[in-house]
């Protein structure tokens, strides 16, 4: 017996005499979130050294005194989310630190006019210090015809016999974009020319299913991501048993009307193809999505989550986040959103909601078939899409159709990070990934609500504790 006691002292004697582990910062006791299998991982201590996850624990460590200690216990760690389809072309001293504060430690520029060398600008902030999310990819302009009603500020408008390769490539490589963003109104023929030549100097291109181009076609002539799953951007023309004759209107259409009239020629077809789906081509598209890696990006919240609620009640406008905006955006955001609805626009909204519903049936579409896609928002400072909050918002809106939260949580973790290629360092809490990551209250597995409930945030490397972000907010709110 007296043996057994001296082991033990003896022990005791050594582990007090061990050296403690040095890290820059833990979260002890935490349970880990497992993105790809979709597993809890408990009671693990995940350490950050720099910017960079450098263990992780499954047992009781002892740490030096200098290492910085975030109690895990009973909380949640998910990798940092990422909203991959922003537009940073306002006020970035305000949407940076609001992103950052929702938990979006990284975004996608979908188009950014203000800024001219958008390849440099993307360098200079992820070089910089300070509360600002990751910039992963940029585009800086959008390609497509002259349209005096729909162009945005900054497109790069095609003409019969202007050159793609000097008005399209060679201002992309110079300015450095990652990508190039087509639009709606290009034909067949000029989306298959800049396929061509971005291919040719090393790009891809995103965005927009132009209007009457096979969906089919777009994904094998290069096309890497399809914005905007909600409503009449073709997708639902494309599954139907009637698509070659509605495409054919369509082209045909394209000959002789633009702008708004061809939208909604398009928003009828995309009717039509809700009601005549073709299951075979559903299987087909999403196997050539998956087989060629090409992603669907969200954007529902505001053309399906924002529109059908309208007109909002005072009191609803709080959970969109407008107190963030200057006060006169968000004054003329909030006439807008709590006007009287005309019979005609209530007539609108009703056909809206079938759009909607098949909306939420590509969520399902995507779960079913295992084909990766991400969320993004079109949230900017000029729309009710208020940075950070909309992410929160878009992937409730996708928790309508009925799938597993993992899936939605995949689309802003592990799936832009396999977009991006950058799987290696983004998408999932594992050692060596750079540390972007979110501790939350409650457990997101169970209800996907719970990702807004943000204890902390560390990106970075950098950890902002709530007190530290909820007086970031109230600055942002302060802001002139």
């Amino acid at each position: 017996m007296r043996h057994l006691i001296a082991l033990v002292l003896l022990g005791i004697l050594v582990l007090s005499c061990s050296p403690k582990i040095q890290h820059d910062l833990v979260i002890a006791n935490v349970n880990v979130i497992d993105v790809k299998t979709g597993n809890l991982l408990e009671n693990r201590t995940v350490a950050v050294d720099s910017n960079h996850i450098s263990a992780i624990y499954d047992e009781e460590m002892a740490f030096s005194d200098s290492t910085e200690i975030i109690d895990g216990r009973g909380k949640y760690l998910i990798p940092g989310l990422w909203d991959m389809h922003v537009h940073v072309h306002k006020d970035p001293e305000r949407l940076f630190p609001l992103l950052v504060a929702h938990g979006v430690t990284g975004v996608r520029d979908m188009h950014n006019p203000s800024n001219d060398d958008i390849g440099q600008w993307k360098d200079s902030v992820n070089q910089s210090e300070g509360m600002h999310p990751r910039i992963g990819l940029v585009a800086g302009r959008i390609v497509d015809i002259k349209s005096e009603e729909t162009n945005w500020p900054g497109t790069i408008t095609l003409k019969g016999k202007d050159s793609i390769k000097q008005k399209v490539i060679d201002v992309a490589l110079k300015k450095g974009y990652d990508f190039l963003k087509v639009y709606d109104q290009l034909s067949i023929e000029q989306f298959d020319k800049i396929n061509k030549e971005a291919k040719t100097a090393g790009l891809y291109t995103a965005g927009h299913l132009p209007i009457g181009v096979p969906w089919e076609h777009a994904i094998k002539m290069g096309m890497r991501s399809f914005e905007h799953m909600g409503g009449f951007f073709g997708y639902h023309t494309n599954l139907s048993t009637k698509r070659d004759s509605l495409l054919t209107v369509l082209r045909e259409a394209r000959t002789h009307m633009m702008g708004w009239h061809l939208y909604y020629l398009q928003e009828k077809a995309d009717h039509v193809g809700i009601q005549h789906r073709d299951e075979e081509q559903v299987k087909k598209i999403m196997g050539l999505l998956k087989e060629h890696k090409a992603f669907p990006c969200t954007a529902l919240l505001y053309m399906d989550g924002q529109l059908l609620k309208r007109p909002f009640k005072e009191s609803e406008l709080s959970v969109l986040g407008l107190e963030y905006f200057p006060d006169s955006l968000a004054n003329k955001l909030s006439e807008v959103l709590t006007k009287p609805l005309s019979e005609a626009m209530r007539a609108y909204l009703d056909q809206r909601k079938v759009l909607h519903e098949g909306s939420l049936q590509f969520i399902k579409d995507f779960e079913k078939f295992e084909v990766p896609f991400m969320a993004g928002t079109d949230a900017a400072f000029d729309v009710a899409e208020v940075p950070g909050i909309s992410l929160h918002g878009e992937m409730q809106v996708m928790a309508q159709s009925g799938v597993k939260p993992i899936t939605i949580l995949r689309s802003a973790t592990l799936y832009p990070a396999q977009f991006m290629e950058k799987e290696d360092i983004h998408g999932t809490v594992e050692e060596g990934k750079i540390a972007d990551l979110l501790l939350l209250n409650k457990n997101p597995l169970d209800d996907i609500a719970h990702a807004a409930g943000i204890e902390a945030v560390i990106s970075d490397g950098v950890h902002y504790s709530r007190a530290v972000l909820d007086q970031k907010l109230e600055e942002i709110k302060s802001m002139d």
